[in-house]
């Protein structure tokens, strides 16, 4: 019986003196796209589409890259808007359309829409309630003629949501 627990104690003291060297889960990678000049770590690696918008300054390809879990839907949008529009519309504009039109689309709820910065840019941050009563937020990004949307929505409050946004960052 005695030899039993020493054994036991021999394998604790063992897993805790030389645990740190035991096998350890990878830190997850970030997610870098060269063409969007971005990178962000999402939970695991996003499934990705493109998306054609009609607009009044012509079709704008929308790129989509997305990854779901239990806890909640990660997503990076990125499109690269016709000159004439970020010469004529300007942030502010294109910032009000994109909140409208997200919001529109989603069948979200405005909480708040305030200035903020990603990666020195100045940028936006809309927070939401979804449809189906999650909390979101999604922050809009304009770089020369670069548009992001990087948007967290989930139900277990902000924490997983601004940990992911803060893994966006725009690429030199």
């Amino acid at each position: 019986m005695i030899h039993r627990y020493r054994y036991l104690l021999l394998i604790f003291v063992g897993v805790f003196v030389y645990g740190a060297d035991l096998p350890r889960a990878e830190a997850k990678k970030p997610y870098v796209s060269q063409a969007g000049k971005f990178q962000v770590t999402f939970p695991h690696p996003p499934k990705e589409h493109q998306v054609i918008e009609k607009t009044a300054v012509g079709s704008i390809g929308e790129n989509i890259y997305q990854a779901k879990t239990k806890k909640g839907t990660y997503t990076v949008e990125y499109s690269i808007l016709p000159e004439i529009a970020v010469f004529f519309g300007g942030k502010k504009t294109i910032y009000d359309k994109a909140k409208k039109n997200f919001l529109k689309k989603t069948g979200s709820t405005e909480t708040s829409f305030s200035d903020t910065s990603v990666s020195g840019h100045k940028a936006k941050e809309l927070v939401f309630t979804a449809a189906n009563g999650d909390l979101g937020k999604v922050q809009f990004i304009l770089v020369g003629r670069y548009f992001y949307a990087v948007v967290a929505e989930g139900s277990r409050g902000a924490g997983p949501l601004d940990a992911f946004l803060k893994t966006f960052s725009i690429l030199p």
